[in-house]
């Protein structure tokens, strides 16, 4: 019974390792990607057009990094479902709800196009958001049927 305890502390240590990593990659090629949307809002809105592809970063990024959260810190057995489904709902919701607030309000964001580059915006961060999901959510096969054998020893 002493081994189980040991064998189930090390399994938590490389997921949040992962974790991290994760959230890291995420942020990285959101970062990454910037200058392109910078670019692109310049060249249609000037000084705004920047400001804009800087909402988008900060509302999209911290939404897709909520949602990796969320998914990783919610992953295995009868749990996983429902983090997919919450991080899904704070990954669309958050950059939604923000979009539309801002654009309602009207302004130089508004009038520099805010809702259209954080749907931009939110098309790369949930491709790179879903592929970091998938992969924090896979168990290795054996992973399980060892855990269920030192419960059964």
């Amino acid at each position: 019974m002493s081994n189980a305890p040991l064998s189930a502390a090390p399994a938590q240590a490389p997921s949040t390792g992962r974790l991290v990593g994760s959230c890291l990659i995420l942020v990285g090629v959101l970062v990454l990607a910037f200058p392109a949307y910078a670019w692109f809002g310049y060249a249609r809105s000037g000084a705004n057009g920047i400001a804009v592809a800087a909402v988008a970063l900060l509302v999209c990024g911290a939404s897709a990094v909520l949602a990796l959260l969320v998914t990783g810190l919610l992953q295995g057995g009868k749990q996983a479902v429902n983090a997919l489904l919450s991080g899904m709902a704070l990954r669309m919701g958050v950059p939604f709800a923000a979009g539309m607030l801002l654009q309602s309000q009207g302004g130089p964001l508004a009038e520099a196009g805010v809702f259209g580059m954080i749907l931009a915006y939110y098309l790369l961060a949930l491709a790179v958001e879903t592929v970091l999901s998938l992969r924090l959510i896979k168990q290795p096969a054996n992973s399980h049927d060892s855990a269920e054998s030192s419960r059964a020893s």
